[in-house]
């Protein structure tokens, strides 16, 4: 190696190590002003890493272990100080970049081994040699970090910020880094050993790895639990509230009625018509042989008249009495819920939504259609809501799990501008 290679590694760990953290960090928010702040930070890092090292640590495996620890510190300062997020944030993100680094610089090492000496040395001995060597073997780790944590990293902040994960994560890195430093006794070894010994090293850090995303990926399953139990919970008080609605209005309109019918010879007919016409509208209270379904049309038809978007709908509510009532009412207010947000977006004239249900022997099959003003994105099958990028959105996935709790299927189609949705459920009592 380059003898100022070797005189200021520990400061072109910091620069490694930062450049780890890049494909763990690239989604969160940054800061105004961030690449002065990155130069800023990398500059102040590496010139604190000199001094300390030179000042404080001597050689050997107390030294080292601390050199490890002041430079995640420094490494996860930089972090904060580049990036708008939490200090829990850039802790995680820094165990992860920190991790990556040391996985490559194994690499590199192994390769120390396994590619012949004089090779090695001679690539290794001038400046462009050696940096084309750390580019290819860093380079290289940084990349395949980048795809195969991008379903993790994307997320942001929403999987990275929690303190006991951060910890958790600081305190494996710390255990992890210790172990390996263990199998480094400053003597020669030969290429089987040395290669284990790497091996041993890659190992570790790739439990560190697994370990943190696994931790996380559990955190957000839990989240996404939670969240959908109150989605559940906030579903079932709002059919109780308007299944309350309905009733009221539907017992106002008949009393209206029949005051109407009162008037008539008593008031001009020409009066009696408009005030008709003027509550006309809550007639729209349908009948469908399925207390939730007129529930949900009731609902759902004033939303329509709003936007101006014309609801049809032909179902044989009864043939739906199998299933049950919550789980009726979150079916079809949520395929109904975006079927008006699409529609909503046509012009004039253009808006309009049809809802079919029917029972067929022991099966139910609901059809819905409405124009789509865009092709929707779809992800394993289901529409990707626009609010949510890393995942479809919890109506779709709450709507498919019901299908399948009654043994059926959830299917979409776009085709000519318009948007089909099928679902079919089958009655656990019948035979098909």
């Amino acid at each position: 190696m380059p003898l100022w290679y070797e005189n200021h590694w520990q400061a072109l760990l910091l620069l490694q190590a930062l450049l780890g953290v890049f494909p763990f960090s690239y989604s969160l928010r940054r800061r105004r002003h961030f690449l002065p702040r990155l130069a800023l930070g990398l500059g102040g890092g590496m010139l604190a890493v000199e001094l300390l090292t030179r000042l404080f640590f001597a050689r050997g495996l107390v030294a080292e272990f601390s050199v490890i620890t002041m430079l995640y510190v420094l490494l996860s300062l930089i972090v904060w100080f580049c990036y708008e997020e939490s200090a829990w944030t850039a802790l995680f993100v820094t165990a992860s970049g920190y991790v990556l680094q040391d996985m490559a610089s194994g690499v590199k090492a192994a390769l120390r081994y396994t590619l012949p000496t004089t090779f090695f040395l001679d690539m290794t001995a001038t400046t462009p040699g050696v940096v084309i060597f750390d580019i290819l073997c860093y380079g290289g780790f940084y990349l395949a970090g980048y795809f195969i944590f991008r379903p993790y990293t994307q997320r942001g902040q929403d999987g990275f910020d929690n303190k006991y994960k951060s910890a958790f994560a600081v305190a494996v890195l710390l255990l992890c880094a210790g172990l390996t430093r263990l199998t480094r006794d400053g003597q020669p070894h030969s290429v089987s050993l040395g290669v284990a010994i790497y091996l041993y090293r890659l190992l570790c850090d790739a439990f560190v790895l697994i370990v943190q995303y696994s931790v996380m990926d559990r955190a957000l399953l839990a989240g996404r639990v939670e969240a959908m139990q109150e989605i559940v919970h906030r579903q079932h008080s709002q059919y109780q509230a308007s299944k309350e609605r309905v009733w009221q209005i539907n017992e106002k309109y008949h009393d209206l009625k029949q005051l109407l019918t009162d008037f008539r010879g008593k008031v001009p007919a020409s009066q009696v018509d408009a005030l008709e016409k003027s509550i006309s509208t809550y007639e729209d209270v349908v009948h469908t042989g399925s207390e939730v379904l007129d529930v949900v049309l009731g609902e759902k038809r004033e939303q329509c008249r709003r936007r101006k978007i014309q609801l049809t709908c032909y179902a044989d509510g009864a043939g739906l009495a199998f299933v049950d009532s919550l789980d009726l009412y979150s079916l079809l207010g949520d395929a109904l819920d975006n079927a008006i947000r699409a529609a909503g977006h046509m012009p004039e004239g253009q808006r309009f939504i049809t809802l079919t249900a029917r029972q067929e022997g022991g099966m139910a099959a609901i059809h819905i259609e409405n124009p789509a003003p865009a092709v929707v994105e779809l992800a394993n099958g289901l529409p990707r809501d626009p609010r949510d990028n890393a995942y479809a959105g919890f109506g779709m996935r709450s709507m498919q799990r019901t299908a399948a709790k009654y043994g059926g299927s959830l299917a979409v189609k776009q085709k000519d501008g318009m948007f089909y949705l099928d679902v079919l459920l089958f009655d656990p009592g019948q035979k098909v």
